[in-house]
């Protein structure tokens, strides 16, 4: 429920990050807040490996969400008065900092409670995956709706689901709930260990491609519903919202380990889903295609973004998982801005019937050249489960 609430809050300020851009700047303005918010996330990611190493994983969620609530407030503000792109730009980077601390110490804390057992930690992994799809659902479609009675009535609300996370992941107890005694190692030695492991370099392949993906869907939703689309605010918060509940559905199916897939299947099968969603999205004129389409993608985006996050913290000793979820905080900000500020460029550029294009086709192409190494990865590691649904077949 915690990383539920958080989510929803990080998405319904996105959402309103975006359409003020659009609205305010234009749609290449969509691309460079979400590019700030994400660079600054790649910024701080070192500095959550060091903190990781010396506090509670706990506490670090608790401290996050809170400050994330009051980021969430000074974003209003500047949107009610009217603050220039730079200003926005540099709230969004703020946002991204913040949030960028959740995910090393949630990783952690989750392989605290569930141990290293791999067919635990995938179901683990996708009722989490499945808790953020959900907030992710509630924060876009809640926003958008709200948008309606201006930025503050959607914003307030995002703001509260920051706190109550804050609240909720007080509560949290572990076996090892004591702070860490070493002596901080942070970033450097999770991108050693990055480094030297040919399964997180495979994993972080996949990871690098789905968060480059998830930027370009983000701000080509918004361009698509404020252009060829014409469905405004509401529209945009709609599809946002689709793409989550395709999303919570591929997660449904994922909870139990009675039928698995192998990481290599699901990473790779979930990119094909997606990146042909892209692909499809360049030559849909109608709402309830569009719905249907991205709610496709949103399924398979899961069971690839399941897989990946399985092998990266599986794979590293636990003490470690904090410090590679630092590495994979950089990547993850490193892609996202390249997709978002790529796909504001294109959009911008040429609209965003050809940057759906673009995208897809590229998209497709990268999934094509990490199936030998992932291949290769999880020969030589053994197999890594991944729960996933009976119709798909692991080979």
């Amino acid at each position: 429920m915690a990383t539920a609430a958080e989510r929803a809050g990080i998405w319904a300020t996105v959402l309103v990050l975006a359409v003020d851009a659009w609205t305010a700047f234009g749609p290449g303005a969509v691309g460079l807040v979400a590019a700030s918010r994400s660079l600054a996330s790649a910024a701080g990611a070192p500095l959550c490996s060091i903190l990781a190493d010396s506090h509670r994983p706990r506490d670090l969620l608790v401290g996050a969400r809170a400050c994330a609530a009051a980021v969430v407030a000074a974003i209003a503000l500047a949107i009610d008065l009217e603050a220039g792109l730079a200003t926005m730009c540099a709230l969004a980077a703020l946002m991204g900092v913040v949030s960028s601390v959740c995910d090393p110490a949630g990783g952690l804390l989750r392989v605290r409670l569930v141990g290293d057992d791999e067919a635990r930690l995938a179901v683990a992994t996708a009722r989490h995956r499945l808790a953020v799809h959900s907030g992710f659902l509630i924060g876009s479609v809640g926003a958008g709706l709200l948008m309606a009675f201006g930025p503050g009535a959607a914003l307030l609300p995002a703001a509260g689901s920051f706190a109550v996370g804050s609240l909720l992941a007080a509560t949290v107890r572990t076996r090892s709930d004591t702070a860490a005694e070493r002596r901080p190692q942070g970033f450097l030695r999770g991108a050693r260990l990055v480094a030297g492991t040919k399964g997180l370099r495979a994993a972080f392949g996949g990871l690098a491609l789905l968060v480059a993906v998830d930027g370009i869907i983000d701000v080509l939703v918004v361009c698509a519903a404020l252009g060829y689309l014409g469905v405004g605010d509401a529209g945009a918060g709609f599809l946002q919202g689709v793409v989550a509940v395709g999303a919570v559905a591929g997660g449904a199916t994922m909870l139990s380990p009675a039928r698995t897939l192998t990481s290599r299947v699901g990473i790779l099968g979930g990119c094909v889903v997606v990146s042909t969603g892209l692909a499809a999205m360049a030559a849909v004129s109608w709402l309830t295609v569009a719905a249907v389409v991205l709610a496709v993608a949103g399924a398979g985006y899961v069971v690839a973004e399941v897989g990946t996050s399985t092998l990266v913290q599986r794979l590293p000793p636990t003490d470690d998982v904090a410090r590679v979820l630092g590495c994979a905080v950089t990547v993850d900000a490193i892609a996202y801005a390249a997709g978002s500020a790529i796909a504001g460029a294109l959009a911008a550029s040429f609209g965003a019937r050809a940057a759906f294009a673009v995208a897809g086709a590229a998209a497709l192409a990268t999934t094509l050249v990490l199936a030998v190494p992932l291949r290769r990865a999880t020969a030589a590691g053994g197999r890594s489960i991944v729960p996933g649904p009976a119709l798909v077949r692991a080979s």
